[in-house]
């Protein structure tokens, strides 16, 4: 099963956005990647589980997409990785942990995460 092979094409469409958007992010990231609304992007993607490097983020309780400190751009996923996929250890109740960096700056990092 392919996640989503050319990550730049994804980053090319997201990058495009001068500031984040707060509670319509997700719509906003949604209509970007060409999809009608959520159950559209849903149906046809299904994010690969577990650790992994780039391809879309399998977001435990909705996108969370910090912006760069720098430039406020989006950040994208580096790698993620699972509770005790890997690691021995879990983020909250076997939550999934993000690891996302700057396009641009490409020394800045985040590290987000979320339990279910």
């Amino acid at each position: 099963m392919e996640d989503y092979p050319q990550l730049e094409d994804l980053v090319a469409l997201v990058y495009g956005w001068d500031k984040l958007g707060n509670e319509t992010l997700e719509d906003e990231v949604i209509e970007r990647l060409g999809f009608e609304d959520l159950d559209d992007f849903c149906d046809r993607i299904t994010p690969v589980e577990g650790d992994k490097l780039g391809g879309y983020p399998e977001w435990v309780q909705g996108m969370e997409c910090p912006g760069c400190l720098i430039c406020q751009k989006p950040m994208r996923q580096v790698f993620q990785l699972a509770s005790k996929d890997n690691i021995p250890y879990s983020f909250g109740d076997m939550g999934t942990g993000h690891i996302l960096q700057c396009k641009s700056h490409k020394h800045e990092f985040v590290f987000v995460w979320a339990c279910s």
